[in-house]
């Protein structure tokens, strides 16, 4: 299956986006994995992918929106720090959570005589 299939599995809402525009979405998330097996790669970069396009439509705005008013407008955002840069979207916390599952942590030995 390709990035773009799991793509599209994974955010429903990504269908109807142009398929060159989803291939660049793709084209920066592959540059920015490296871990895992050949299918943890392709479904973490279709996860990527996701949270990437996912913060574009934001404009820059942080977070969920946890609250919103229209008169005399107001617009408040869910503080996602403690959540890491990929806490502010549920594609991006899976990403994470793949990122963490594929972690090999460091070995230490210790050689006695």
């Amino acid at each position: 299956m390709s990035i773009d299939s799991k793509l599209i599995i994974i955010a429903p809402e990504m269908k109807s986006l142009d398929i060159a525009f989803r291939a660049e979405l793709i084209n920066i998330a592959k540059l920015q994995v490296n871990f895992g097996t050949a299918e943890i790669k392709q479904l973490a970069t279709a996860y990527l992918a996701a949270h990437i396009y996912t913060l574009s439509l934001r404009n820059g705005a942080g977070g969920y929106v946890a609250s919103e008013k229209e008169g005399d407008l107001s617009r408040n955002f869910m503080n996602t720090a403690t959540a890491g840069s990929y806490g502010s979207t549920s594609y991006g916390m899976e990403f994470q959570r793949l990122l963490n599952m594929n972690i090999i942590g460091a070995r230490t030995r210790q050689v006695t005589r």
